[in-house]
């Protein structure tokens, strides 16, 4: 008979065992390799505006390439401004990515950082190629770790590391366009008009400026009224914040939508879709 004492017991050990396994599998080749504490990758701040290209990808295909050219950073599978902010967080966070520790540097363990090389469908991890003053750096980016620290591995090196800052770079295009298209508060429309694909168009006036503006549809068919009042101040509220989710190239309508937008200061905005 086992007594709850010999449960208890075994049920410690078996958490002992688990957690020397996972320790072993981190530390599994720690002493070849990089030295800890220093530098994952030879660029410094300093050397961020020689960039050239960022490129991030997966084993599944997916892939940004951003490149730099003299004005600002686009996505060149969507030929779009990218957004700024988020390239040059990634490329700071590059910059600043210090090695907290020395992991396995045996490939047959690399899966279980998410360090393999991405390659094929069933790799988790992500490359990053960065190109800097005329050379290429890369890193493959794996699994997170606490709230601060992911797991690298310098491509072309066997030895995989702890670091931070925490990375998790996006190899899906869509997720590094620069979102804004425009913003244009409500009360700064004046007029809208509106030319439906089908059936007839109408106009929808702010009959004046105050503190809660009041919009007026025409024209109206007699004897009707809007089911939903508030839906003119809406229309009038369509461009504020508004953004995109994806881009592609545009195609000739035979038929489309129209609306333009009129607002105090004399701007027209058209658009069509």
């Amino acid at each position: 008979m086992i007594r709850p004492g010999q449960v208890l017991s075994l049920i410690v050990a078996g958490v002992a065992l688990a957690g020397a396994g996972v320790w072993l599998v981190s530390r599994h080749g720690a002493d070849s390799g990089a030295e800890p504490e220093g530098q994952v990758l030879p660029l410094k701040p300093a050397d961020l505006n020689a960039v050239t290209r960022l490129q991030v990808f997966k084993g599944d295909g997916s892939r940004t390439t951003l490149v730099r050219d003299a004005t600002h950073w686009m996505v060149s599978q969507r030929n779009y401004p990218a957004d700024t902010g988020q390239v040059r967080k990634l490329l700071l966070d590059l910059s600043n990515l210090k090695v907290e520790e020395q992991k396995t540097a045996d490939p047959a363990l690399y899966p279980k950082l998410g360090v393999e090389e991405p390659r094929g469908a069933q790799a988790t991890s992500t490359g990053v190629q960065i190109d800097v003053n005329g050379k290429t750096l890369g890193l493959i980016v794996g699994k997170t770790s606490g709230t601060s620290s992911v797991y690298v591995r310098i491509t072309g090196q066997a030895q995989s590391l702890l670091a931070n800052p925490q990375l998790a770079p996006d190899a899906d295009p869509r997720h590094w366009l620069d979102r804004t298209i425009v913003d244009i508060a409500p009360e700064q429309v004046t007029e809208v008009d509106l030319e439906p694909q089908d059936g007839p168009g109408y106009s929808i006036k702010r009959s004046a400026a105050g503190a809660a503006p009041d919009y007026r549809v025409s024209p109206l068919p007699k004897g009707r009224e809007l089911a939903d009042p508030s839906a003119p101040a809406s229309q009038a509220g369509a461009l504020a914040g508004l953004q995109l989710d994806d881009v592609r190239k545009a195609a000739t309508h035979t038929a489309a939508s129209h609306a333009r937008f009129h607002t105090g200061d004399g701007l027209t905005l058209t658009l069509t879709g």
